[in-house]
């Protein structure tokens, strides 16, 4: 009959021998049978099985992400893809559920979706329509309505997640280990594999934003524990073509010209900049349309509600 050292010992070496999870779990499950821990079965049971509606899921496996979203205007127009930027919902309870994403699925699940079978680098989870009309306003301009919106993640998160679990389980062997004097057999060798699987970043792919959100290839990285951003080139390139358009204005406005050149000049040398600040760059675009008159016509004419929206911190 197996005992708690050879399960644990069994368990041990196939995380660290990279066995597929769910046999892994499979031999938690076996430790926790043989533990008799209502708290370590049930959290084993929920992790091969998935968490059932109405028990909490767990901080590990809550991550941020973007949201876009399709919107409808009148006479049959259309604005696709909408970036929702995420300061722009002050309500916290309700900026949490639109932009992080609490996966519940089983470990097993979690592991086939980082598997990138169909091509794409992100996933998607669709929002409910309750909050569709949080996100309509955060757009300006004319009379519009939220038809669609979802969340949107590297497909790596769910990597970072499986690995996270591994690490959640190695780190309970192990303190099992001291505190039961399993003397679990483990070489010099495997003790540096824990250690460097313990603290090696979750996912290679994510960066740490001080706030938990992710972002895809392509899309402005936040970096930093201040949320600052280093924009796309296509994000800057968009931006710059905005402000080109905006400049040619300057011989037909009637508002003060200094004005309205210094707000072009701000965002000029913001994006000048190797980190660039997303909310200098919008406010001042929300200043310009505001200046009223042919400046506010144009500006809408040339996309500056998508602009600003695209910011996304």
């Amino acid at each position: 009959m197996l005992n708690k050292k050879e399960v644990a010992d069994t368990l041990a070496k196939s995380l660290i021998t990279g066995e597929s999870i769910a046999s892994i779990m499979l031999k938690a499950q076996m430790l926790a049978s043989l533990l008799e821990n209502e708290e370590f079965s049930n959290w084993v049971r929920y992790e091969q099985n998935g968490y059932p509606e109405g028990v909490i899921v767990p901080e590990y496996r809550r991550i941020g992400c973007s949201v876009k979203a399709h919107i409808s205007l009148p006479y049959g127009g259309m604005w696709k893809n909408m970036s929702v930027p995420p300061d722009s919902i002050d309500d916290e309870q309700v900026n949490k559920r639109i932009f992080t994403v609490a996966l519940g699925e089983s470990v097993s699940s979690l592991e086939a979706f980082s598997a990138n079978s169909d091509g794409s680098d992100s996933l998607i989870v669709e929002l409910p329509a309750y909050v569709f009309p949080y996100i309509d306003r955060v757009f300006d301009g004319p009379y519009h309505n939220v038809i669609k919106a979802w969340q949107t993640f590297p497909r790596q998160a769910a990597k970072g997640i499986v690995e996270k679990i591994k690490s959640e389980l190695l780190n309970f062997i192990l303190l099992l280990d001291k505190s039961l004097n399993l003397d679990i057999d483990f070489t010099l060798e495997d003790k540096s594999k824990v250690a460097h699987i313990m603290n090696t970043t979750i996912n290679a792919n994510m960066v740490h934003t001080g706030n938990g959100n992710l972002n895809a290839d392509n899309c402005n990285s936040i970096v930093g524990d201040n949320s600052q951003i280093v924009m796309s080139d296509n994000s800057k390139a968009e931006i710059k073509e905005l402000v080109n358009k905006l400049s040619a204005l300057k011989s037909q406005i009637e508002v003060d010209e200094i004005e309205f050149t210094d707000y072009l000049d701000e965002i000029k040398q913001e994006l000048d900049k190797k980190i660039t600040s997303p909310k200098i760059i919008r406010k001042a675009l929300r200043a310009i349309k505001s200046l009223g008159g042919l400046i506010t016509e144009k500006a809408v004419e040339f996309g500056i509600d998508q602009v600003i929206a695209s910011l996304s911190v």
